[in-house]
């Protein structure tokens, strides 16, 4: 028995014993033994493509619902909250030491009593400082930035939020 066939035997077996059959085995006049692998290729090729997609347009969802941008340039942020479920963002430009004036305007009280508070630890972490500048305008001041408030007085008997 030639080396040929030696090798197509070993083969057969083999393939028999993966449950792979005849049908796949494409033999030419060499006697070098192909599987046809190709279809098979082109499918996880097409499967990986898809998951991919699928992928980055489930990434393009979460950043557009995050709605994330780059402030990394900037010391100071103003923001106008619409919604609890901002204090996250806000707290994490706290944690990053920004300034951060918030305008709570549009919220109920309850509401901009709930983002108050919740930020009110953010803050008490980093040690910052909340000063209110109006009835509905507040800033968190990183500790490592000296601020004077010439009209914080006054703001104090007329108080909105419990501070």
């Amino acid at each position: 028995m030639s080396n040929n066939e030696k090798l197509k035997n070993k083969f057969r077996s083999f393939k028999e014993i993966l449950g792979m059959g005849e049908t796949e085995e494409n033999t030419d006049d060499t006697g070098i033994i192909d599987i046809d692998i190709q279809k098979d290729e082109a499918e996880r090729e097409k499967e990986a493509t898809a998951n991919l997609f699928k992928k980055s347009k489930q990434e393009k969802k979460v950043k557009e619902k995050e709605k994330v941008t780059d402030t990394s340039a900037y010391q100071s942020v103003i923001i106008d909250p619409k919604k609890f479920e901002d204090c996250k963002k806000i707290a994490n430009y706290i944690k990053d030491d920004k300034t951060v004036t918030l305008n709570l305007e549009h919220l109920d009280n309850e509401t901009a009593q709930r983002i108050i508070d919740f930020l009110s630890g953010a803050m008490s972490i980093k040690e910052a400082k909340l000063i209110e500048i109006s009835k509905n305008v507040y800033v968190s001041v990183p500790k490592n930035i000296n601020v004077f408030f010439d009209g914080e007085e006054d703001r104090k008997e007329k108080s909105f939020l419990k501070l």
